[in-house]
């Protein structure tokens, strides 16, 4: 049986989740400083590539292909503009500080359901890492994406090699220097953000997983919805079970869901002011 959780005050509730978020905001600004400097460089590396130029961060030092918890980098195929590499670069710009700000939200959920805070060896920081890592690789996954469509656009618009690397400003062709180093508006922001509410939720999750928690209550933006931001299933203020959790620990970019430990719907309670 699950063990008893009180009912938290409103004001309590809303204390709590500045809690959650205010450790968020604590690594938010230097880490999205640090990640729009590696979007910058990693156009730099893309456009020598593809004129096979060099450039200051192009070199690939061996170190940087070791990770305790990452599998091996993949080898890097003849003409590709974003091998492997930069799957591990990303990796090493992003991750510490994702794996602090799991760790500090053990912590903080800990404090709510008597659990120990994990040690960086623990399983549960291990899982998560994997998990954060494949999400990097789907960041520049996305940015593969985008190359390609700028490589097959430039061809049918007849640009020459110069032309397709550092864009047409006339023709609002922003070409692979400007697409790499920002695929879309405050793109570091929102990543950063989005990695962050991620870390912040599977670590409360999995904490309160070690204390028996069946249930949680929701905390989340007025108006967003369980699944994504318009759905019309809201939210804030609801009981989810931990597997519901599990499966939606946030509903879109810059998300702000917060999960308190909880036994469920109330029956016939009044919830305290």
């Amino acid at each position: 049986m699950a063990r008893r959780f009180p009912r938290f005050p409103v004001g309590h509730k809303r204390s709590l989740k500045h809690g959650f978020t205010a450790l968020q905001q604590r690594r938010y600004h230097v880490m999205a400083a640090r990640l729009h400097v590696f979007f910058v460089q990693q156009a730099e590396r893309v456009v020598a590539r593809y004129l096979g130029t060099t450039t200051a961060t192009l070199e690939y030092p061996v170190w940087m292909g070791r990770l305790a918890w990452a599998p091996a980098v993949k080898e890097t195929q003849p003409g590709e503009l974003l091998p492997p590499e930069e799957d591990r670069r990303l990796q090493i710009v992003m991750v510490p500080d994702l794996e602090d700000q799991y760790i500090q939200s053990s912590h903080y959920a800990g404090q709510l359901v008597g659990a120990d805070v994990p040690d960086p060896q623990d399983v549960r920081v291990r899982n998560f890492l994997l998990s954060a890592g494949a999400r990097i690789v789907d960041i520049n996954d996305t940015t593969r994406d985008d190359i390609a469509l700028q490589l097959a656009l430039g061809g049918e618009r007849g640009y020459n090699q110069r032309q397709i690397a550092r864009g047409v400003p006339q023709d609002n062709f922003p070409g692979l220097d400007a697409t790499v180093a920002q695929t879309y508006r405050n793109r570091s922001d929102t990543i950063v953000r989005t990695e962050l509410s991620y870390a912040n939720a599977q670590a409360t999750l999995d904490t309160y997983r070690t204390q028996t928690v069946e249930w949680v209550e929701v905390q989340d933006g007025d108006d967003c919805g369980w699944e994504d931001h318009d759905d019309p299933d809201l939210a804030d203020g609801s009981f989810r079970t931990m597997d519901q959790a599990d499966e939606y620990p946030i509903a879109h970019p810059n998300c702000v869901r917060v999960f308190l430990p909880s036994d469920g719907p109330p029956e016939g309670e009044e919830e305290e002011e």
